[in-house]
């Protein structure tokens, strides 16, 4: 299971929709990826993916450090506008969502000396009735799909587990 990620408007570039296709499967959430800044805890987090089936709900769901319980923050619907390349079927969903403050949770790395660096992060996923949903590593792949690489050596390279760490509220040192 592997998907691209990209705007729906970068749809209809021939090269984008072949390469979607090949990677899909069954769904997945190409936003946010794995180590996204999100700027600030408290704006909304851009949520969204495809699956294939339309008028699918999309759960998503944020990760309580203090219990490691996953729990439903939104839910969504795929679109029942279809995209076809071959026997595939595609249905784009998103959200914005802000990501409660409980699930946040304080991080900071360096040193007196270098100065400490602090943020927040949270983990997210998606989720289907049947299915937890595909995420990746990186935010664009366009640049790096190949026809001649197959969709199993992306997934290697690229995708990254049915879960995303997202950061926000950075606070660098003084220099």
């Amino acid at each position: 299971m592997l998907c691209k990620h990209f705007r729906p408007a970068h749809l209809w570039n021939k090269s984008v929709v072949s390469a979607l296709a090949v990677l899909i499967v069954s769904g997945c959430m190409t936003s946010p990826h794995n180590n996204k800044d999100v700027g600030k805890s408290t704006d909304p987090v851009e949520f969204y993916g495809y699956v294939d089936k339309p008028g699918q709900t999309v759960t998503i769901q944020a990760r309580k450090k203090d219990t490691d319980n996953w729990t439903t923050i939104a839910t969504t619907v795929s679109k029942t506008h279809v995209i076809h390349y071959g026997d595939s079927k595609l249905y784009f969903w998103s959200i914005k969502k802000v990501v409660p403050k409980v699930y946040w949770f304080p991080q900071a790395y360096g040193t007196e000396n270098s100065g400490v660096t602090s943020y927040r992060e949270t983990l997210v996923r998606a989720i289907t009735a049947d299915r937890l949903l595909a995420t990746f590593e990186v935010a664009d792949m366009e640049s790096l799909v190949d026809p001649d690489i197959p969709a199993a050596d992306l997934w290697e390279d690229y995708g990254y587990s049915s879960f995303v760490r997202i950061t926000a509220d950075w606070k660098h040192p003084s220099p």
